[in-house]
């Protein structure tokens, strides 16, 4: 067993779940959108954006995808940042879908922290989940530990 994913278990198992991120479904998908939406704004801005993609019913990853910029960056404006934000979300459900058996079939926080700390040679992905978040850094370490 991979190390990081015995120190998470040992981890989760002591602790249980910490239910500490604010989601309405608690599914991957809509908490890696708050975790992407939440940077340089306040999560009351969050939720309203949140509120109108499940409106919208857009919050998957492949609906995300079909999605006109336009139509998805006017969902989201009240995080702010939309324009930017629309296009890490579109990147990130990009990049989830070409590994999506991988992601289901793993916990969140192992998923993200073995692209993180896979060695660059071992895989393309970690460099390419880094540069989906080039701007918004604080993203990754959200996302992995938002389990």
């Amino acid at each position: 067993m991979n190390p990081i994913r015995k120190f998470f278990d040992v981890l989760f198992d002591y602790y249980g779940p910490q239910k500490w991120w604010p989601c309405q479904s608690g599914a991957r998908w809509e908490i890696i959108t708050g975790a992407i939406l939440t940077q340089n704004t306040a999560w009351t801005n969050v939720e309203k954006a949140i509120g109108n993609l499940l409106t919208a019913g857009l919050m998957s990853p492949e609906k995300v995808l079909k999605t006109s910029d336009m139509e998805l960056q006017e969902l989201i404006r009240p995080a702010g940042f939309f324009k930017q934000k629309c296009a890490y979300l579109k990147a990130m459900a990009a990049f989830l879908l070409e590994r999506e058996v991988e992601f289901e079939q793993s916990c969140h926080i192992f998923f993200v922290f073995h692209l993180l700390c896979a060695r660059p040679s071992r895989t393309s992905s970690r460099a390419r989940l880094i540069r989906v978040f080039t701007v918004f850094t604080g993203t990754l370490v959200n996302l992995a530990i938002s389990s």
